[in-house]
């Protein structure tokens, strides 16, 4: 090889790392010649974020509350005994708090304001 053909394949070794470390195969991000492919890696990053937000969401749904957790506006928790809202009473999960569409528009805010403070 060249030094020209060396600092290309230097380069597009460091461009596949930086893919593999934002998630993506570098292989979906390529043209058919080899070219970063700029709308593709687009679409994947979008589509990765998506995902990232939903396994977010998911996982929050069935996160149990904290012992000391501290609902505000007078709600509040009794486990102690069924009540007609409540049979056979177990611990609250994160869907006690705010329904799978409240909770992914929580986590799109987190990433974003992530997203915003990296930048």
């Amino acid at each position: 090889m060249n030094g020209f053909e060396i600092g290309w394949k230097r380069e597009c070794d460091d461009a596949d790392a930086v893919l593999r470390h934002l998630g993506l195969d570098p292989q979906q991000c390529r043209t058919d010649g080899g070219w970063l492919n700029v709308a593709r890696i687009k679409t994947l990053l979008a589509e990765h974020k998506a995902a990232e937000i939903e396994r977010a969401v998911n996982r929050f749904m069935v996160w149990p509350l904290p012992k000391d957790f501290c609902p505000d506006c007078g709600i509040s928790f009794d486990g102690r005994k069924d009540d007609e809202w409540n049979k056979n009473k177990t611990w609250p999960i994160g869907t006690n708090l705010l329904t799978v569409i409240q909770a992914r528009s929580m986590f799109e805010h987190v990433f974003c304001a992530a997203k915003e403070q990296g930048s």
